[in-house]
């Protein structure tokens, strides 16, 4: 006997067979194409991954040539001699190009391999696996202030595996010129009432002591002519930054020092201390002193002076006129005072009393007290010192026009004696002591003195008696010492051992000294010992 209900019930077990079939072939296609995106995924993944590995190794390596050039550039005491240097690193430079076109590669003459252009050299060096290339390429800077000779642009390229990352640097050669003031020695202001100050950047090799009332360093001058506030002044202490007494001022909150690096620094402990700056850290790159016994010695073995010495070097040449007589004298010692006048022949004039001596082709410097500006230095000759044996005594104001360096070869003694001011012809402090503006220093005017020995200043309790316009280099065996009988401003340079300032001296720096400092002082500055170099700009561009 049939049952009557065994047919719906194979029915409805059918409709849910095809049921379960559908869902599972619809859960098939999601699964496939999930698992299609995760492969296409994880192949993106991967590409991507590999180029970001590839241009972080690129980058890693344009970063090493980075660090090249800077060791290569380093050791060239001079960026803008390819004309005389045929293997200086800047060899291939065309500086009457100012694009990076044509390339124009460092030379490298340390590299492995050989001396030659750097430009797909191998990374590491003898290549292999996961190995690339770099490139480094140079560019003259010509920003206001820059300087050939210490500031260039290079272009450094990393390559690998296909991938290619560049950057742009500026670097800049750091040498005691950067700095209004620089002091060999600790330089210490621990009296109650001082008030030494110092306008710009500043550079102590040892400690610095801050502990006098009044004293500051502070970021209120330009350090170019075009510059604008917030200036980019910077203090650098090798030794110890100390201003845990006193009341001293290093920035102001409007106008914070761009950078404070001092190897250790000394604080008050209730946190009063007047310190502002943009950035402070520990880094201070070591800035060697200038070799000026070395540079005298050079210039007098290789008779590279403006002026004419006598046989054996001890004694110069002077050109003086008594009424209307000239006359020849030797003296080892030069006076610049009153009721006197005399030219500093040039090495080529012999003739003295011939009435060509006022001929500019025939003197280094004029000097005749009766004029308003009574210093002449002839700037034709701006490239070579002027030697005195001896001592250089300044016993009035001196008002000066032109460029010259003086060397004064004293031996230890006291090389640069100053009665009264030394002023440029258009002074350096302008309308504060009703001077016109600008000044022609240091456009036109510049007066430097490299000194074997002791410079001393007179000064004045008279504001307007108290500036001086001046480069002044000192050293003598790290006993050179520069000191004011009275308070002075010095609106130029200070270079020396040690700083005396019993008499609150203060010192301006002055916008685009860099650019027109004479050659003897540039040279000097890097004679004989290797400079830092510091990165001034950096980019990195895009790919």
């Amino acid at each position: 006997m049939r049952h009557g209900r065994g047919r719906p019930l194979r029915a409805a077990h059918a409709s849910q067979s095809g049921m379960v079939l559908i869902q599972v072939i619809a859960f098939s296609i999601i699964l496939a194409m999930i698992t299609f995106a995760l492969v296409s995924l994880t192949i993106s993944e991967y590409a991507t991954v590999t180029a970001a590995d590839k241009g972080m190794r690129a980058l890693y390596i344009a970063d090493a040539a980075v660090e090249r050039a800077i060791t290569v550039l380093r050791a060239d005491k001079d960026w803008n001699d390819n004309a005389s240097d045929t293997t200086g690193a800047e060899k291939n430079m065309n500086f009457n190009q100012t694009t990076w076109l044509p390339k124009q590669p460092l030379y490298d003459k340390f590299q492995a391999g050989g001396a030659g252009n750097v430009e797909n050299v191998a990374y590491p060096a003898g290549g292999g696996l996961n190995s690339g290339t770099y490139s480094i390429y140079l560019k003259q800077a010509t920003d206001p202030g820059d300087n050939r000779s210490d500031d260039i642009w290079i272009r450094a390229l990393g390559t690998a595996a296909g991938a290619t990352r560049a950057i742009e640097i500026k670097l800049h050669r750091l040498t005691p010129l950067d700095f209004s003031v620089y002091s060999a020695q600790s330089f210490q202001v621990s009296q109650g009432g001082g008030n030494v100050t110092m306008h710009g950047s500043a550079y102590f090799f040892q400690d610095l002591g801050l502990k006098a009332v009044q004293t500051g360093l502070y970021n209120d001058r330009p350090i170019h002519a075009g510059d604008t506030a917030p200036y980019l002044n910077q203090i650098y202490v090798k030794g110890t930054l100390d201003m845990s007494t006193g009341n001293s001022s290093v920035g102001t909150a409007a106008q914070p020092m761009y950078g404070v690096h001092a190897g250790s620094i000394n604080l008050k402990n209730n946190g009063t201390q007047n310190l502002y700056t943009q950035e402070m850290d520990h880094v201070v790159p070591s800035i060697p002193y200038p070799n000026v016994a070395g540079y005298i010695s050079s210039t007098l073995t290789n008779q590279t002076y403006a002026n004419l010495l006598m046989p054996g070097q001890l004694t110069m040449a002077l050109c003086v006129n008594n009424g209307a007589v000239w006359s020849t004298q030797t003296p080892s010692n030069i006076t610049f005072g009153p009721s006197s006048k005399f030219t500093i022949p040039a090495s080529t004039y012999t003739t003295c009393g011939d009435g060509q001596e006022t001929n500019s082709a025939n003197y280094a410097a004029l000097w005749d007290s009766s004029q308003a500006v009574p210093l002449t230095l002839n700037s034709t000759f701006k490239n070579k010192p002027i030697v005195v044996p001896g001592t250089i005594t300044m016993s009035q104001t001196v008002k000066y026009s032109g460029v010259a360096t003086f060397i004064a070869n004293a031996g230890g003694a006291t090389g640069l004696s100053v009665s009264g001011q030394i002023l440029a012809s258009t002074p350096a402090s302008g309308s504060t002591c009703g001077y016109a503006t600008p000044s022609s220093m240091p456009s036109s005017d510049v007066l430097a003195f490299i000194v074997a020995g002791n410079v001393s200043m007179a000064g004045s309790g008279n504001t307007c008696n108290q500036e001086n316009d001046v480069v002044i280099i000192a050293s003598y065996n790290g006993t050179s010492t520069f000191s004011s009988t009275f308070k002075v401003q010095i609106y130029g340079v200070i270079i020396t051992e040690q700083l005396t300032t019993s008499q609150n001296p203060d010192f301006y720096q002055m916008p685009d000294m860099l650019t027109y400092l004479p050659s003897p002082v540039t040279q000097l500055a890097t004679n004989g010992v290797t400079m830092p170099v510091v990165v001034k700009q950096w980019h990195e561009l895009s790919n």
